[in-house]
């Protein structure tokens, strides 16, 4: 289901933002009481705190609500650590998953993670350490139309199991509303096909069965985002 809300009135997206932002500051609330219990209890200064979420929340954007959605309101989610003992600062540089939160609790513990967990632990980063890294993250979608997502530093890479319109690219740099899509645009051409080739790859590594007919690639000029 893809929720798009363009026969809303502004009343009823008035409605829905209160809503949403109201659920925020609960949770916001919450937050602040494990903290303060931390703080209370002598433990904070030895307890690794992260707060994450499993989605976003489109709000409106491209006239759309909820989740399950490949933009970057619904595909990118909060994620922030409290190291023990580290100093604040914010990591724009890499690129992360929710796969990499297991793999970081367990190393803070000091238990092996399992060889077949396909996260990594973050420690490093948060620790501010140098650290080789990974050039590409994969989300993958089931609800509604099958689809799967490449995100490298700077571009987006969308691919649809079905429709007229199957592949989306956009330039998060010049375009972070994801308002252009540059799938057929000749001087990205390389870059398309490089992340064509990265999901191809991750879908090799992880027997991805994402159902897919062969995409024929197309040639033009850039047009408007497509829906799949």
């Amino acid at each position: 289901m893809i929720n798009e809300k363009g026969d809303w009135t502004e009343q009823q997206w008035r409605e829905y933002l209160w809503v949403y932002y109201r659920l925020t500051e609960i949770a916001d609330a919450e937050v602040g009481r494990v903290l303060a219990a931390l703080d209370q209890t002598g433990l904070a200064a030895n307890t690794l705190v992260v707060f994450t979420s499993d989605h976003g929340e489109m709000m409106g954007s491209h006239r759309m609500v909820t989740k399950q959605k490949l933009y970057e309101e619904s595909a990118a989610v909060p994620l922030v650590i409290m190291p023990l003992g580290g100093q604040p600062g914010v990591d724009k540089q890499h690129l992360v998953s929710g796969l990499d939160i297991m793999p970081t609790l367990l190393d803070y513990a000091g238990v092996d993670v399992p060889s077949s967990v396909e996260g990594r632990s973050l420690r490093s980063l948060v620790e501010g350490k140098p650290t080789p890294w990974r050039e590409f993250v994969v989300t993958e979608n089931v609800s509604g139309v099958d689809s799967r997502m490449v995100r490298t530093a700077r571009y987006k890479y969308i691919l649809f199991a079905t429709g007229e319109n199957r592949e989306q690219f956009f330039d998060l740099e010049q375009d972070p509303g994801e308002l252009k899509n540059l799938v057929a645009d000749t001087s990205l051409a390389g870059e398309v096909s490089r992340h064509r080739g990265l999901l191809e790859q991750w879908m090799k590594a992880t027997q991805d069965k994402f159902g897919l007919a062969p995409v024929v690639p197309k040639t033009g000029k850039a047009g408007k985002a497509g829906k799949g």
